[in-house]
């Protein structure tokens, strides 16, 4: 089967045949994905802004979801009265669940946050299709089992992004699947996303979520230094130097606490379901500011061609630069190309005042001090000195 072939759900994913959603604030709520970065903030906001249960669906032990909490500052007193963890996995069939579960989850939710996937940029589309695309067809299946339940999809902005530029991306942008930039990661959101709006158009009621590049909190400055962005900035700063095509590159950042912020205060809109969101940060920052705030705690960055830049990364021994050389091989990397502009009018019609926290320079240093902090990222004084020139 094609990827296309797999963005069609079976004839079980249908509102026909099931009872209608209960209506009134939702009294549970199945989250996926609260072991992940997002997931944790998504999570805290969850108890914060509703006054429901939050069933996690978890592969293993039931305290990675408190100690995920604790890990970004989020854990709060009580947490554990109103979180219950349900052992599963969205790459195994029926989520792993045993039947009596999966029954008594589809029979009694109110509503789903399918945040939950497989990252990994550098993985072809079928190492991570069962994760990412058939566990977003169970999910489906469970919110059609015995009634409609309400879905909401955390997909990325990298799906919507056209192969050519234009001025703004609308958030009911669809680009072709031979568009989508060639990382098997980005094409499993695009097919989870078309089985979504599938199953819209079946009765079920479900909305998309694309965010942008997420970093961290925008007043502890708790993030991880697992994702893309991270990565590619330790590759800097362990080879010691920054191309000279970034000096003209904008980055989109949109701090995580906003993000699960305003995608759980359209969660508690009935009315606003069925419509995509792109949670980003339309005041883009130049590169320059990141590099600004790395060097100004001490890390000691080079400017040279991007040819001499590709021989100190293919020189250098460390894995994780070989990885984020891999990943920007296969896409546009943010030393070359600005991140794009997203329309946001759906969620300024539905949302008052929207805005998002200002990412400047004082934010960047409070992420790069929390992940120093934390081991995430090299602290400058390990790293060896680079004459400047």
């Amino acid at each position: 089967m094609t990827p296309q072939d797999d963005a069609v759900p079976d004839e079980s994913v249908t509102g026909a045949r099931s009872a209608p959603a209960r209506s009134g604030p939702p009294e549970r709520i199945l989250l996926t994905g609260a072991t992940g970065f997002l997931g944790a903030f998504l999570l805290r906001e969850l108890l914060d802004r509703t006054g429901a249960t939050v069933f996690c669906l978890v592969r293993g032990e039931a305290e990675r979801v408190h100690r995920n909490l604790a890990r970004y500052g989020l854990a709060r007193e009580g947490d554990e009265d109103r979180v219950a963890v349900v052992g599963g996995a969205l790459d195994r069939p029926s989520l792993g669940l045993d039947p009596l579960t999966a029954g008594l989850l589809a029979e009694s939710m109110d509503a789903i946050v399918h945040n939950g996937s497989r990252v990994n940029l550098a993985e072809g589309y079928a190492p991570l299709k069962a994760a990412n695309v058939e566990g977003t067809h169970e999910i489906l299946r469970l919110a059609a089992r015995y009634r409609v339940t309400p879905v909401h999809y955390v997909s990325s902005a990298g799906v919507a992004i056209p192969p050519r530029p234009v001025p703004a991306i609308r958030e009911d942008r669809a680009v072709a699947l031979e568009d989508v930039a060639p990382i098997g990661y980005l094409r499993t959101k695009w097919v989870a996303e078309r089985l979504v709006r599938t199953a819209a158009s079946r009765g079920i009621p479900a909305s998309v979520y694309r965010p942008g590049r997420i970093a961290g909190h925008s007043r502890t400055g708790a993030g991880t230094a697992d994702d893309a962005f991270w990565q590619l900035l330790r590759a800097l700063v362990l080879v010691g130097a920054v191309p000279d095509t970034t000096g003209d590159v904008l980055i989109d950042l949109v701090p995580a606490d906003h993000v699960a912020g305003s995608l759980v205060r359209l969660v508690r809109q009935p009315s606003a379901l069925g419509r995509t969101y792109h949670l980003a940060n339309s005041a883009r920052i130049p590169f320059g500011t990141v590099l600004a705030a790395l060097r100004s705690d001490g890390y000691a960055l080079r400017v040279v061609s991007k040819s001499a830049f590709t021989d100190l990364v293919r020189a250098s021994a460390d894995p994780g630069v070989q990885r984020v050389a891999l990943v920007n091989a296969l896409v546009p990397s943010v030393l070359d190309t600005s991140d794009p502009v997203f329309d946001q009018r759906n969620v300024e019609r539905a949302l008052p005042s929207p805005g998002c926290p200002p990412v400047d320079e004082e934010l960047i240093t409070r992420y790069l001090r929390y992940l120093v902090g934390t081991g995430g990222f090299p602290a400058p004084t390990a790293l060896p000195r680079v004459t400047q020139g």
